[in-house]
């Protein structure tokens, strides 16, 4: 249907990974493009939920490390320990015990006490669940109760979440739960039970509506024992598991069992269930077993878990799970009527697929090798220290003296150039604004200002020009030599500048002697110079005119040389000399931890490049559920990648390789790639990313801090490796969205590109079977029988159990029957349409098997019925007593708030004679009352009456006193009649929590209380005296009749009932004071 919702849960350490893999399924194959109003993740929220419940969250972990850069390009985790992980792990066992034994009244610790004897729990370790489960079921149990609450909101989110929109189109919602675990790990076996019970109750509470389309999933015990061959505690969980499944399934099918899990079941609330409805704890059971029914194996765990996962996808989803639900839904019913144990549906499928994922998976791989090995970090490229000091001017050369640097605005030098200037041509005459003092005077001011520059907020201002442009510098390093060649580079840069230093300030002192030194020699050629002077005017006075002007223009540019190079030599301490805290001490830094990133990073996406994935591709291409065309093995072998695979071929159309054992990347046309499409991208979507990412970095580079910032001086580039915004930012953040950019940018191109749209995008599985060889053929229609995912005995199979069903789907029903073998005609084989061309799937399913059928079955139960302490490998104390047999009688009384209430109405129902005086003797009617209490008449103070809201009454038929309850025009009280006693009850419970009779019940004793009333003497009594007089004797009655009508009573029910009032009234209200407190 086109409104079916799921949710999937994981419990254990198999079924969390199962689901996650699940999940990755969904994600990749049905959502795999954002819309304009919703993203991929939105758009499965509207269908689907995932909750996981474990000890621990390695399993959880794992997963978002697997998916971090595919799951909302890393912008959310791929499974949120907040809303979808249940953390059993957190939680001591034994402690839960103990404390759950010094307050034994609360609900879940009485349910905890009930289900854990005293010797069983004296074997459970003081230690967190942390540590594992250990194959002990009641350990993950008690930890499960500590979590309840928590799996109870998270499953009632994920529930009201799918549930709040019921229709699309017209047709309703269903919700299917998909439960998957194990039979013996010790978590998920430890749990099932409970969080059947929770699902199903939840699912009632919500949506309504019947039974939950729950189909239970769990993985058959074959290869946990052959792993622990010498522990017998996996053969005993696994037959306790079994033992309980047949039991709970079996009682849903009984009249006087099919409410007892209730009882058995860990609750916090009573209000949250209903005891009396029947109880199924699943729909059907999927079991998978390491050995399939032809004997061939799934090989690993991990293959086992990717399979279910595969199989699960198929079932839960489209036409081919459509047309085997609808199936399921024509036979079990019938066979699970005939026998109720027969409630196993093994299935197991094979699909011939063209390797999507692991195309996918290649191309990313090795772009992200390539990016961050050859490009981003680029090992083989070092600074030569012949090429150090040329760096070195480059990143300092606003600190040169040269025209249009920084240096040289500082001199502010436009006056004393006019005076240096204002000798007219050809005269005989020095010019008045050449004279030395007026020139030494204009000098000393220049000298001042730039004196000026070099302190306070001016001069940091000027250093941080500088900074930025090192910074920036640093970055298009980075783009064009990569992440070594730029920290070596920048940390010789530093150590050049420190280095040379001392002898540099030394220098610069000398050539200022140098220059003050020269001050007389300038004197005398000015006063040579000077008509004025004390040597004669002659005709050579112009070329000694000329000779001063010359050195005086020498000495001015020397001098103003030399202090803007102390001031230089000045801030290149700052950003150079410190070996930690300079400027390019910190940006070595910055550098050296986002190399350190990458080379980690680098490290992992070489190993996953060269040694995982194509471990993976192997693996892949030994499944026996699984065809790929084009086939894997041409791909890789045993030792890694073939040179020049098919997909290197279409690798290499994008990003070129050398002929080397690596396929080592054209480190060019990576560098094309990313400063084209990514520093200077004019793609909207590319610029939204870079934009999202805080990617674009703005500075200005102008020194004037009174200047507004404008276009010529406003710098705005793309900076990932050296935005000093971004510095606090995590370095494997900022590594990974780059690689996410680039990884897009990959993507597009690969699909724009055309010689790759014909070798693969427009290419389908039946063209890549079209273009083998007929033996080639056969060889893959030979592979393309399923087995089962089960291994049984065929022996015990009768004719119904041999009932298959085989569903094929592909392109067309010719396709069908020529690459898969569909027989058209046959009744067993449906046919559907394939909604891919790249894929053909054959899903095959035996109907009604039993776990008596198991292959293993009889070995595990011989190893079950040795074992005399058989209590640890149950879920509960009593069931492991009473077996299948169980009955709600073999279970402790168990005492509800509706009993202790129900029996104070008994204890007041023996008072009403002494209490008639409290009450009106007609029934209540709340619009003539506005207060509780009043007088019946003012002028005969002697009779008082109560009168509660919608409390009490008496009962006109009895006389006794009632809850006078009303909803609308229901006397609700009337109501509570019944046959007998405990029918009279059951009704009462049923209206208990909503109208609140505990606390009518209360309140109304609390008022007798403490009011008086006067007898015929005109004594005052108050309730509680009334109450303490005449305690010992009414309780003594009352129990003497529970007692006798126990005794009398016919049904099991209502003997039971009388047995528990009879306990409280003896036990919990044995004096007056424990009654009225």
């Amino acid at each position: 249907m086109a409104n079916d919702k799921h949710i999937f849960i994981g419990i254990g350490g198999s079924g969390c990974q199962t689901v996650s893999q699940i999940k990755e399924k969904v994600y990749e194959k049905r959502f795999t493009e954002a819309t304009a109003a919703k993203s991929r993740l939105q758009q499965m929220n509207d269908s689907y939920r995932f909750l996981f419940l474990d000890t621990d969250q390695r399993d959880i972990d794992e997963a978002n490390k697997r998916n971090r850069e595919t799951f909302e390009k890393g912008k959310v985790p791929f499974i949120s320990p907040q809303t979808d992980l249940i953390n059993l792990g957190r939680a001591n066992p034994q402690a839960i015990y103990y404390e759950a034994k010094n307050d034994p009244k609360t609900l879940i610790n009485k349910r905890i006490l009930e289900a854990c004897s005293k010797e069983l729990a004296a074997k459970i370790p003081d230690q967190p669940l942390a540590f594992g489960a250990g194959a002990f079921r009641m350990k993950s149990r008690i930890a499960f109760a500590h979590s309840l609450t928590d799996f109870q909101s998270k499953l009632q989110a994920a529930i009201s979440g799918l549930n709040d929109v019921k229709t699309v189109g017209g047709e309703d919602c269903i919700i299917y739960y998909w439960v998957v675990g194990s039979t013996l790990g010790g978590t998920g076996s430890g749990i099932f039970n409970d969080v059947l019970y929770h699902v199903n109750q939840i699912h009632h509470q919500v949506v309504g509506n019947g039974d939950p389309q729950l189909v239970l999933t769990m993985y058959m015990p074959k290869v946990y024992i052959d792993s622990n061959a010498t522990e017998e505690k996996y053969a005993l969980n696994a037959f306790g598991v079994f033992s309980e499944l047949d039991a709970f399934k079996e009682m849903s099918y009984n009249l006087e069992r099919q409410t007892v899990m209730h009882r058995l079941a860990f609750q916090n609330d009573y209000n949250l269930i209903n005891s009396d409805k029947r109880y199924c704890p699943f729909y059907y059971l999927i079991p998978v077993d390491i050995q399939t029914d032809k004997g061939t194996s799934l090989g690993s765990t991990h293959t086992m878990y990717r399979n279910t996962a595969e199989m699960l996808y198929h079932l839960h989803n489209g036409k081919a799970g459509s047309t085997f639900r609808s199936d399921i839904d024509n036979y079990m019913n019938d066979i699970m009527e005939r026998n109720h144990k027969d409630f196993l549906v093994p299935m197991g499928y094979v699909s011939l697929q063209k390797p999507e994922e692991q195309f996918r998976n290649y191309m990313h791989y090795r772009f992200k090798r390539d990016l961050l090995r050859s490009w981003l970090l680029n090992d083989s490229k070092t600074i030569e220290e012949s090429k150090v000091d040329g760096l070195k001017k480059e990143l300092f050369r606003e600190l040169e003296v040269k025209p249009g640097t920084l240096a040289y605005k500082i001199s502010q030098r436009q006056e004393l150039d006019e005076a240096l200037n204002s000798q007219p041509t050809g005269a005989s005459e020095l010019n008045s604004e050449l004279k030395l003092d007026n020139i030494d005077s204009l000098l000393e001011d220049v000298l001042n200002k730039i004196e000026k520059n070099g302190k306070g907020d001016i001069r940091n201002r000027y250093k941080q020009v500088i900074v930025e442009g090192i910074w920036d510098a640093a970055e298009d390093m980075i783009r064009k030599y990569g992440l070594t060649y730029t920290h070596d580079a920048i940390d010789a840069v530093r150590k050049n500048v420190a280095e040379s230093y001392e002898k540099d300030d030394n220098k610069l002192k000398e050539a200022k002697d140098t220059i003050d030194s020269r001050k007389d020699e300038l004197r005398k050629l000015f006063e040579k110079a000077d008509k004025n002077g004390k040597f004669e005017k002659n005709s050579h006075n112009k070329e000694e005119i000329r000779q001063y002007i010359s050195a005086l223009n020498d000495y001015v540019d020397e001098a103003i040389k030399n202090k803007i190079e102390y001031w230089a030599h000045d801030i290149l301490k700052d950003i150079c000399v410190d070996e930690k805290n300079s400027e390019m001490a910190i940006l070595k830094s910055y550098i050296a931890k986002i190399k350190g990133k990458v080379t980690e990073l680098n490290t992992e996406a070489v190993h996953q490049y060269t040694s995982v994935l194509p471990g993976n591709f192997g693996k892949a291409a030994m499944d026996v559920t699984t065809v790929y065309l084009p086939q894997l093995r041409n791909i890789c072998d045993g030792n890694g990648w073939i040179q020049d695979n098919f997909f290197s071929s279409i690798y290499t159309t994008i990003i070129k390789a050398q002929k080397d054992k690596d396929e080592t990347a054209d480190r060019d046309q990576i560098m094309k790639l990313v400063d084209d499409d990514i520093y200077n991208s004019q793609d909207e979507a590319v610029i939204k990313e870079i934009n999202k990412g805080q990617y674009k970095y703005e500075w200005d580079n102008s020194f004037d801090e009174n200047k507004k910032k404008d276009s010529k001086t406003l710098q705005n580039k793309v900076r990932f490796f050296t935005n000093r915004r971004l510095e606090d930012r995590n370095a494997q953040k900022i590594v990974d969205d780059f690689v996410a950019i680039a990884t897009d940018i990959l993507d597009k191109k690969l699909k724009g590109n055309k010689e790759v749209q014909g070798k693969w995008y427009e290419q389908n599985v039946s063209g890549f079977f079209g273009e083998l060889t007929n033996e080639e053929k056969d060889e893959v229609r030979r592979s393309l029988n399923p087995a089962l995912f089960f291994s049984y005995n065929s022996n015990r199979i009768d004719v119904v159990k041999k009932e298959e069903h085989v569903v094929f789907v592909a392109g067309s029903e010719d396709l069908a029957a020529e690459m898969l073998g569909f027989q058209k005609g046959n009744p067993k084989h449906r046919f559907e349409k394939a909604e891919s061309d790249n894929t053909a799937l054959v899903l095959k399913s035996k109907y009604g098997l039993s776990l008596a059928d198991y292959r293993i079955y009889d070995s595990i139960k011989a190893v079950y019925d040795k074992a005399t302490f058989r209590e640890k490998y149950h879920f509960h104390h009593s069931f492991a007593q009473f077996q299948e047999k169980i009955t709600l009688a073999d279970l402790p009384d168990e005492i509800l708030p509706q009993h202790y209430t129900f029996a104070k109405i008994q204890i007041l129902d023996a008072f009403k004679k002494e209490l008639a005086p409290f009450f009106y003797k007609d029934e209540y009617e709340p619009d003539n009352y506005a207060v509780s209490m009043y007088e019946e008449n003012p002028n005969n103070s002697q009779y008082f009456s109560i009168a509660v809201p919608e409390a009490f009454t008496i009962n006109q038929k009895t006389g006794a006193p009632t809850l006078k309850k009303k909803d609308n025009d229901r006397n609700l009280y009337l109501e509570i009649e019944g046959a007998d006693f405990a029918e009279q009850f059951q009704k009462y419970c049923n209206l208990y929590f909503n109208y609140r009779f505990g606390e009518t019940v209360e309140g109304l004793l609390s008022t007798l209380l403490k009011y008086t009333i006067k007898d015929s003497d005109n004594k005052e009594h108050t309730g509680e005296e009334i109450f303490k007089d005449g305690y010992e004797k009414k309780q003594k009655e009352i129990l003497d009749s529970l007692f006798n009508k126990k005794k009398e009573a016919r049904k099991p029910e209502v003997r039971r009932l009388y047995n528990i009032l009879f306990n409280i009234i003896r036990e919990e209200y044995r004096t007056v004071h424990e009654f009225i407190k």
